[in-house]
């Protein structure tokens, strides 16, 4: 009986153990540990700069001289930025390529550049120094036409090297446009005896201009060009201004597209004595200077004076391929106008010096110019182009 209820239990144990030992699961432990840093400091960094040029640049450059645009960019980092190095490129938006491919840069230290506006590219430099950059059209371009446009982005490349090889950067951009100035001032002429104060345009350009809603102004008022609107290539437009648009000691004369810009202008004070214009010599691209006026025609530093007189009431100015004569009849019985009238020239004819006080009238006199209802003089908003 007992090895019976032995045996049983036995069995029993066994069975027990079979069946947990078939059932355990897994266990997980988890472990953790708390540790203590000292002396940590973390910081965050700036690099951050401007570039101030006054705003974005929008002038008109050309061939003559002093006919460029200086412009002055200067950098300067936001405050708390790292230090920065930095350097500059220009890169193209848009405009005409041979416009655009002609365009010289001058500069100055911190960076010293003279070629391509296109090309120009700087060396790396950690100097915040003002730098000045000359904007040009030199007087050898060809193919210019007035008005034509190029417009760049004068590109501020700053960064600073951080540790492990990281390190911050920033960028910032000059916009400037510039179009093409190849109709100007040539000469004008402020204090006439007796009478015939005119204003002078000059056609850089080998193509025809038409200068339709052109006017021209002395510092406070303007006359439109009426009555003709077109200049010649390499040629010549005279304008009469009347009588005392132009103050015979100081004054600014102006020459002004439709959309009101101030494409030329030119100050003077002082004045250059009776019957002495101001004129740029070459034709077109020359400095001012106070020779004796030429009107229509390529001027010269001449001895003599001439006798102007070109009043509407005058026959002006007969141009052929081989003779140039200059007639002069006594006025007729109209009413003195002050519309302007423009003589355009393409050939400038040499001009000999007229000592006498009255040219003598020719046998054979051609049509006189139109008299046209006197123009209202107006004041006018202008837009000043800083050449």
């Amino acid at each position: 009986m007992i090895r019976k209820i032995l045996t049983i239990t036995l069995l029993f144990s066994f069975t027990m153990f079979f069946i947990i030992s078939n059932n355990i699961g897994s266990t997980i432990s988890y472990f953790s540990d708390t540790e203590t840093s000292v002396d940590n400091f973390m910081k965050a960094g700036l690099l951050d700069f401007m570039v101030d040029s006054s705003g974005s640049i929008d002038a008109y450059v050309g061939m003559e001289a002093l006919g460029g645009k200086t412009i002055i960019p200067v950098m300067v980092p936001t405050h708390g930025s790292f230090p920065i190095e930095y350097k500059v490129r220009v890169v193209k938006i848009s405009g005409n390529d041979n416009f655009c491919s002609q365009l010289v840069a001058s500069t100055t230290a911190p960076f010293s550049y003279n070629g391509s506006l296109l090309s120009l590219t700087t060396a790396s430099t950690t100097n915040m120094d003002a730098w000045t950059v000359d904007l040009s059209l030199p007087s050898g371009a060809k193919g210019i036409k007035q008005d034509d446009i190029c417009s760049v982005d004068m590109v501020y490349d700053g960064w600073h090297d951080g540790d492990n090889g990281y390190g911050y950067s920033d960028e910032e951009k000059v916009s400037i446009t510039l179009h093409a100035r190849m109709v100007v001032l040539n000469e004008f002429l402020p204090n006439p005896s007796p009478s015939g104060e005119f204003i002078e345009l000059y056609n850089n350009s080998t193509s025809t201009v038409d200068l339709t809603g052109w006017l021209v102004g002395n510092s406070s008022a303007t006359l439109p060009i009426t009555s003709t609107t077109t200049i010649n290539p390499n040629g010549f437009l005279l304008i009469n201004v009347g009588p005392n648009f132009l103050d015979d000691d100081h004054d600014t004369v102006r020459l002004i597209s439709p959309a009101t810009i101030v494409v030329d202008s030119y100050s003077y004070s002082g004045g250059a004595g009776v019957n002495k214009s101001f004129a740029r010599i070459p034709d077109g691209i020359g400095a001012w200077v106070d020779p004796i006026p030429t009107p229509g025609y390529s001027n010269e530093l001449l001895e003599n004076p001439l006798i102007i007189n070109i009043e509407p009431e005058i026959e002006i100015v007969i141009i052929t391929a081989t003779t140039t004569e200059v007639i002069a009849t006594s006025t007729p019985e109209v009413e003195a106008s002050t519309t302007p009238i423009e003589v355009a020239s393409t050939t400038p004819p040499v001009i000999e010096p007229v000592v006498e006080p009255v040219i003598e009238p020719v046998v054979e006199p051609v049509a006189t110019p139109v008299i046209e209802p006197a123009p209202v003089v107006e004041s006018a908003p202008v837009v000043e182009n800083t050449q």
